[in-house]
């Protein structure tokens, strides 16, 4: 029995998109026992959502269990997958999973970011204030903020962007220029001229930064998810950015066209959900309900003062210990 033809659905393929597993996946180049592989790991990463009950339910129909944290290594997803296409009837887990030692390298569907000290979080929008009131060209703004960034002794660097509440501008050199001299000057600048110039900005530093730095964008989504999408799409036509870009969530409602926004730019730019507890106060239940439509490995979430709150949650959903903390390196950041 093909198994993938009963167990591969939308909402399977969409939480792989969220989770930025390889475009074979979603696009059905990969082989059949690539699909299955790929699903049961990152089954791992959307515990507590309901569609893992309907996957039990069509593992129930094969005769093989859910597959749970502690128990797995490829080997044995390995042996999953012949036992349920009968191809090798004699392989034993017991025996797969005594041949070395259980490795969870390999599970992560997505790229692996951030390192043993965790990445460093530049807020843009300080050195963007503090060099235009100093030089009148992009260029030397630009030149300057790289200068800082390249400095840190980190190889991934968060860039927070806060954009204002304005519509949508293309980004421009010529008019970002007359802008900064115009704000040198002493006028005032309205939010989409203020965007101009921070958008402008933000696209010298990434093509100044992209041989240099693993660069992820932060971007405040206070402007609106339109504004945003449309600006990313623009880095995106321009082949400037192919990289992480976290949308900070001010409340539940912005998580649907968050993930929405994710399929659309799917897989040129990964977008992922931001959360900052501290600011949200999300209790544990809110975050289980939240985990329960949306795959937990796509968020990134900022425990701050309330991290227990979020092990609480991943424990809650895992129904183990391990597993809970290893979600909780995979999607939280510290302060740094």
């Amino acid at each position: 029995k093909n198994i993938t033809n009963s167990i591969k659905n939308d909402i399977k393929i969409n939480i792989l998109k969220s989770l930025y597993c390889d475009e074979k996946y979603i696009n059905g180049s990969a082989s059949d026992f690539e699909w299955f592989d790929i699903w049961e790991r990152a089954s791992l990463f959307c515990v507590g959502h309901s569609e893992l009950k309907n996957y039990e339910q069509e593992l129930s129909a094969i005769d093989l269990p859910l597959v749970s944290f502690s128990r797995v290594c490829r080997n044995e997803i390995i042996s999953r997958w012949r036992v349920a296409n009968r191809l090798d009837m004699l392989s034993s887990l017991a025996e797969q999973r005594s041949s070395g030692t259980l490795s969870y390298e390999y599970l992560s569907p997505a790229k692996e970011v951030g390192t043993t000290n965790g990445p460093i979080l530049v807020d843009l929008e300080k050195y963007v204030s503090e060099f235009t009131n100093i030089y009148n060209d992009v260029e030397t703004i630009s030149a300057s903020i790289y200068e800082k960034v390249i400095s840190l002794e980190n190889p991934y660097i968060i860039m927070a962007v806060n954009i204002e509440h304005a519509e949508y501008v293309r980004p421009d050199p010529y008019k970002a220029k007359h802008l900064i001299l115009k704000k040198n000057s002493g006028e005032f600048l309205n939010s989409i001229e203020e965007n101009i110039i921070t958008s402008q900005l933000l696209i010298e530093l990434l093509i100044k930064l992209k041989d240099e730095k693993n660069i992820i964008l932060l971007l405040d989504e206070k402007g609106g998810l339109d504004w945003t999408v449309s600006y990313l799409r623009y880095l995106v036509s321009r082949r400037l950015y192919l990289g992480e870009v976290w949308l900070s969530a001010k409340d539940r409602g912005a998580f649907s066209d968050i993930f929405t926004a994710s399929a659309e730019l799917y897989p040129y730019i990964h977008v992922r959900p931001y959360i900052d507890l501290d600011m949200q106060k999300l209790s544990s239940e809110e975050l289980c309900d939240i985990f329960s439509v949306y795959p937990v490995g796509a968020f990134v979430i900022r425990g701050g003062g309330r991290d227990d709150t979020l092990l609480q949650a991943l424990e809650t959903v895992s129904q183990s210990r391990e597993h809970a903390r290893f979600l909780r390196e995979h999607i939280s950041i510290k302060n740094s």
